[in-house]
């Protein structure tokens, strides 16, 4: 009977053995694998100083006026597409033409604020094109009336800086409608 609980005990102590035992290694290194992330494409904001010059309908289809505009805007990026959303404050030196005394009768201030929406998709690097629409509230002192214009415009950014064309067209009793040559910057 000894000799059979004498093999228990080493049976017993051997298992007890190779269980406790403790493996060492000299790597510190572990690897994760995990899927990379689609990188994002930048959202931007810009603000935007556009200045430019055309020739508007006198709205009663006898002649041309000359207008200078000026205006200032935001541009924030709403998608990885292209599409903008912007707004501008700004105004348009209109001349008034006057058909019964036969010219022009004197330069207005149109003073317009409104929203634009837009896209932007790049053609090369450092180049890219800009369509947008938009409308504005505008008031004028000189016509005494307050007034909507619309607008559809394109043209394109080399770097920071802009030159395109836009059709306008102001919403009143006698609708006056041109087109702008701009020149801007975006910073």
């Amino acid at each position: 009977m000894k000799k059979v609980i004498l093999l228990l005990l080493t049976i017993l102590s051997y298992s007890a053995c190779t269980q406790a035992q403790i493996i060492e290694t000299d790597s510190k290194m572990r690897t994760v694998i995990q899927e990379p992330e689609k990188p994002k494409s930048p959202r931007f904001t810009y603000f935007t100083a556009k200045v430019g010059g055309g020739l508007f309908s006198d709205g009663y289809g006898e002649s041309t006026c000359p207008s200078a505009n000026i205006e200032l805007g935001v541009m924030r990026k709403l998608n990885d597409r292209g599409l903008y959303f912007g707004g501008k404050i700004g105004g348009l030196i209109l001349s008034v033409y006057d058909p019964a005394i036969d010219h022009v009768e004197n330069d207005s201030f149109i003073f317009r604020i409104g929203p634009t929406l837009g896209l932007i998709k790049p053609l090369k690097d450092n180049l890219d094109f800009d369509g947008h629409i938009g409308i504005a509230y505008g008031y004028s002192h000189s016509i005494t009336t307050s007034y909507f214009n619309a607008e559809l415009g394109a043209g394109v950014w080399y770097n920071k800086y802009f030159v395109g064309i836009e059709f306008q067209e102001y919403l009143y009793d006698s609708s006056q409608y041109g087109i702008l040559l701009n020149l801007g910057i975006r910073f």
